[in-house]
């Protein structure tokens, strides 16, 4: 009877210990539960979770509503705004942000970027706390900055030229001014000479790059990085090189002999020589006319080299080149070597290569 006894308080025993068992775990589960929740909480409240979250709805259909008048400012003859739309989503894909400096006073700025760039910053502000007493973040401020991913294309080329941007070729509507003087020809626009001009293109904003191709008069590709007025201006065959060379060879030399010579008759003699290298009735011709006489009293010219720098043909049998000319001068004591840049208009006539103006540069 005795070991009955112990048997009864034994079974009662585990039987309490049981229910203290399984008390203490559905606590414990409990316990786990409310943790679990409160962590969950507590990061759906983290302002850092609501930026997160703003990121992922960042998507076409929205930004189309939100953003509207950013893609209203672009240029929709080069680019859609259904291509820059998807430019943009593109360019935003797998963004990150970074928190903005200062106090927050209630409210968390954050800059958002794609590598480098910088296209938005969101602030939010703090709403209605919750169970826990954590508040719930609410946007209370978009600022778009897309125009960071943005570009315009500026290509200033001669008037046969053909622009293609995009696969779109530019027109009227892209041309800035159709007058832009080329330097070469600079000093000789107001000269009444029949010269041409560069065409500047510039389009409007477009985001990203697009495809962009230059063709010469030709048809031929143009690369971009090539669009010089050293290349547009370079239009001359080595022949013709060759022969304005030779010519301002000897027009120099008779030019520095005519300014500065002393020998008897000298002056006279390389006047002579230049009337019949200059076109009749040219401006150049009557200003070679009014110095007759004024060569320097004290010194010595000679003429040391001749470099041609450029020559460009104009058409109409015109030329214009851009020279540079030596002189050494023998003065009272010693030699001085002077280096003097000038341009010439040429004329091919029947009676050869002739000069109509002469201009310093």
């Amino acid at each position: 009877m005795q070991g009955t006894k112990k048997k009864l308080i034994s079974g009662r025993f585990a039987a309490g210990l049981g229910i203290y068992a399984l008390v203490l775990a559905v606590l414990l589960a409990a316990g786990l539960v409310f943790f679990w929740v409160f962590i969950r909480s507590y990061e759906q409240t983290r302002p850092a979770t609501a930026v997160k979250a703003y990121l992922a709805g960042l998507d076409a259909d929205y930004l189309r509503e939100h953003a509207q008048p950013f893609f209203s400012s672009l240029d929709s003859s080069v680019q859609s705004g259904e291509e820059s739309l998807e430019r943009i989503c593109e360019l935003i894909e797998g963004a990150d942000y970074v928190r903005a400096p200062g106090e927050n006073n209630g409210s968390y700025t954050y800059v958002l970027r794609s590598g480098d760039v910088n296209f938005a910053s969101v602030t939010f502000t703090a709403g209605e706390r919750n169970l826990f007493g954590f508040p719930s973040w609410e946007l209370s401020q978009e600022d778009f900055a897309f125009e960071n991913f943005c570009q315009q294309t500026e290509l200033v080329v001669p008037a046969g030229y053909t622009v293609i941007l995009n696969g779109i070729r530019l027109g009227a509507g892209q041309i800035d001014d159709d007058r832009v003087p080329y330097s070469l020809l600079a000093e000789f626009y107001d000269d009444g000479y029949d010269l041409p001009y560069l065409t500047r293109y510039r389009t409007g904003s477009y985001v990203g790059e697009l495809p962009l191709e230059v063709l010469d008069e030709t048809g031929r590709d143009v690369a971009p990085e090539d669009l010089t007025e050293e290349l547009f201006t370079d239009n001359c065959t080595d022949e013709e090189k060759a022969a304005v060379y030779d010519f301002a060879q000897e027009y120099f030399t008779n030019y520095v002999g005519y300014m500065g010579s002393h020998e008897e008759g000298g002056i006279y003699m390389y006047y002579m020589l230049l009337y019949r290298m200059v076109m009749p009735d040219s401006d150049l011709l009557s200003r070679l006319t009014q110095v007759s006489g004024l060569g320097f009293s004290y010194s010595i010219d000679s003429l040391q080299s001749v470099t041609l720098n450029n020559v460009m043909n104009v058409g109409n049998g015109c030329y214009v080149c851009a020279l540079t000319y030596v002189v050494q001068t023998l003065g009272h004591a010693d030699y001085v070597t002077t280096t003097n840049n000038t341009k010439l208009v040429l004329f091919d006539t029947e009676y050869g290569l002739k000069a109509s103006s002469q201009a310093i540069y």
